[in-house]
């Protein structure tokens, strides 16, 4: 991951299990742009936050790099009504939702590779981030 300036950045999401990245929340994540160019050991940066607060001195470290998905992962899911894969986890109908955004996060740990990543907004309002890989399109809806 290399950040400049215009980066668009999460802070790091290293909860949940596979399809999940994150728990479900009343509200998505936290997004922001890179403001300054990397310094300093370890390296930080200034993150100006979509609440629009300007943050200096956030370590790379702690946040992650957010990219486009795959178009793939896009055209599949994208204006359905989709559900974690049964094949990955328990089918609910609570985690049913729909699709609001499609990305990769670049993670800070180095050698890991991203992944394309759906946020999802259940029918209760509920947010929830996970892997396209583990969602599907909800049979006739």
């Amino acid at each position: 991951m290399a950040f400049v300036i215009g980066s668009i950045c999460s802070p790091l999401n290293t909860k949940g299990s596979a399809p999940f990245t994150g728990f479900v929340q009343p509200q998505p994540p936290t997004y922001g742009v890179v403001a300054t160019a990397p310094t300093g050991s370890p390296e930080t940066v200034s993150v100006l936050w979509q609440s629009g607060r300007l943050e200096a001195d956030v370590p790379v470290a702690t946040i992650d790099e957010i990219k486009d998905a795959d178009s793939t992962e896009q055209d599949r899911l994208r204006g359905k009504i989709i559900q974690p894969s049964p094949d990955s986890f328990p089918s609910s109908p609570e985690y049913s939702g729909v699709p609001v955004a499609f990305y990769k996060r670049d993670p800070a740990s180095a050698g890991t590779a991203a992944e394309n990543l759906a946020l999802v907004r259940t029918s209760s309002g509920l947010f929830y981030e996970a892997q396209t890989a583990g969602l599907v399109p909800v049979p006739g809806r």
